[in-house]
């Protein structure tokens, strides 16, 4: 039994007061200091009060607990006290909190989704049959934001060049003679020079070749060609977007040209530059979606437009007038819950990422469990005569991680839950950057 109260007791909470859900503590939970603590003095104190109480228990029955949470506490303290360690823990640790409010807010959300929704299957399928067809084609605009350049492999150019290389060294060769060829008497001079014409003497010439030659008939002039009719240049074809085939199914207010901004995911802030201080956000586009929004855009007022309500995903844009030029911001943002986060395709693939390691960890955690638990199981049921003190430990184990794998399984099932949600976040960011464009007019 003794063995079973060493692994019942918690010092983290029995002595430090630090609860099972905060467990295992961070460096400043485990000092008693205030998260991102920057005084080394406090972080000193807090560390030689947190020993000293712990070094209390070393004469009891908790000796291994003592000096386990003394040895914990001797890192947390150089790790602290050095800046260079500190300042990349505190980046690990920002990371790690962000990920865990973001995931909590996801499986908050994502959860209430799925009671909603008739399937998971039906949750998760595309967004695009909720766009109706494009609209017809509109007049000239100015498009502002980034242009994706499609690069084409041509393989057969160097065969090309090599081919006509192969051709005029053929031709170079045989219009030069090469120095050791003797079967031509002649040189390039000679060749180059028309043969001569062998003359008679005038005493032996015919009388026909004495006299004047015949005048050669002349060629009637040939009627003289029309010049063809000049031909109006063809019109400019529209301008499109990304090039791609759809027109913009945009149309500018009277003589103002409109200012269409492309959106870009790339970075948590788009910055375009701008010629005018007042604005009227007409509409925007997501691939074959239009959808009119009518909000004024001026220096003390930004406009936030919703891009998907179901995904709570809106695009706030703001002006700044500074001394380098006026200019409209632009900042994809992603509501869960109480909480706002960037909605770019950079911090969701990060935060994937962490989740993703986080169900990991939990399925393997969950995997070890059963694999302990299939284990008692066995030695409780084998009919080999054992002693009473172990098949109790087995039995209060065997519980202890029947609790721990419902827990387990609820968690895993919440975090495939938030991953699903995140998925179905990244095909919208994927598509709201290749795919739209918000309208803007200018307002005199």
């Amino acid at each position: 039994m003794a063995e079973v109260d060493q692994k019942e007791f918690d010092p983290y909470y029995k002595w430090l007061a630090i609860p099972p859900q905060e467990q295992p503590p961070h460096s400043y939970r485990l000092l008693g200091v205030t998260l991102f603590e920057n005084d080394p003095d406090v972080i000193a104190a807090a560390a030689d009060r947190q020993m000293a109480h712990i070094k209390s228990f070393t004469a009891g029955k908790y000796a291994s607990h003592s000096q386990r949470l003394l040895n914990e506490l001797s890192r947390a303290r150089v790790c602290l006290l050095n800046a260079d360690q500190k300042a990349r823990y505190d980046v690990r640790l920002r990371d790690e909190i962000e990920a865990e409010a973001l995931d909590e807010s996801f499986e908050t959300y994502f959860s209430q989704e799925s009671e909603v929704a008739p399937s998971a299957t039906a949750a998760a399928t595309s967004i695009h049959h909720l766009f109706p067809p494009p609209l017809p084609a509109a007049p000239s605009l100015i498009v502002v934001g980034r242009r994706r350049r499609h690069h084409t492999r041509r393989p057969w150019i160097p065969l090309v060049l090599l081919l006509c290389a192969a051709v005029a060294g053929i031709g170079l060769f045989k219009s030069l003679r090469l120095p050791g060829d003797t079967s031509s008497g002649q040189s390039l001079k000679d060749k180059a020079a028309p043969p001569e014409r062998r003359q008679l003497p005038p005493s032996r010439l015919p009388e026909n070749e004495l006299s004047a030659p015949a005048p050669i008939p002349l060629k009637p002039a040939p009627d003289p060609i029309p010049a063809p009719a000049q031909q109006k240049p063809p019109a400019p074809p529209p301008k499109t977007n990304r090039q791609q085939n759809v027109q913009l199914p945009i149309r500018p207010l009277e003589n103002n040209a409109n200012l269409v901004i492309d959106v870009d995911l790339s970075k948590p802030r788009q910055r375009v530059a701008v010629s005018h201080d007042s604005f009227q956000v007409l509409r925007f586009r997501i691939a074959d979606k239009v959808t009119d929004v009518s909000q004024p855009l001026f220096r003390s007022r930004p406009a936030r437009i919703t891009l998907d309500a179901a995904a709570n995903v809106t695009l706030q844009l703001e002006f700044e007038q500074n001394q380098n030029g006026a200019f409209i911001f632009v900042q994809p943002i992603v509501s869960a819950g109480d909480d706002e986060f960037p909605f770019t395709l950079p911090s969701l693939g990060r935060l994937k990422r962490q989740s993703a390691r986080e169900y990991q960890r939990a399925a393997a955690a969950f995997a070890a469990l059963t694999t302990e638990l299939q284990n008692l199981d066995t030695f409780i049921n084998a009919p080999v005569i054992k002693p009473l003190a172990e098949r109790g430990r087995a039995r209060t184990r065997k519980l202890q991680i029947e609790k721990q794998l419902s827990a387990l399984q609820q968690q895993l099932a919440r975090m495939e839950t938030s991953l699903h949600g995140m998925d179905r976040l990244i095909d919208l960011a994927k598509l709201v950057d290749a795919n739209c464009v918000v309208e803007l007019a200018k307002v005199d």
